[in-house]
């Protein structure tokens, strides 16, 4: 258990239905490893899950102190699922840099329940998209 810091609990705060207060990245990166294979959600997934023992602040949930006596608490998420935070789509072609722009803004406008990343075709590069609280 780890309690959040007072900038984090105002962010949390500040959050509602139409407010988020994560952050939003997007990668760009080549769509073949180095062995020449496809980069895809699952191989992604399969790499964050081999160490996701060394990541413990993807598997932290927040929870809320009884009565609000104090800031908000990280959990430890004993049913974390790298499944339920990874997805895959593709933009329609051509793959557009405007197309691009649209999908970042709607990943980035949804709140951190559920999926936090996509990989996503653009021209012949796998684009990444992570959120972050």
């Amino acid at each position: 258990m780890r309690r959040l810091s007072s900038v984090d609990a105002q962010f949390l705060a500040i959050e509602d239905g139409r407010t988020h207060s994560h952050v939003c990245q997007l990668t760009i990166l080549e769509n073949t490893t180095v062995d020449g294979d496809p980069v895809t959600a699952a191989l992604i997934a399969d790499q964050i899950a081999a160490r996701i023992d060394e990541l413990s602040p993807f598997r932290w949930r927040v929870r809320e102190v009884p009565f609000g006596l104090d800031y908000p608490v990280f959990v430890e998420d004993h049913s974390f699922d790298i499944d339920s935070h990874i997805w895959e789509t593709a933009l329609p072609a051509p793959g557009t840099a405007a197309q691009l722009s649209e999908a970042v803004g709607q990943i980035a406008s949804r709140p951190l329940m559920g999926a936090t990343g996509s990989g996503r075709e653009f021209g012949s590069d796998l684009v990444l998209v992570a959120a972050a609280g």
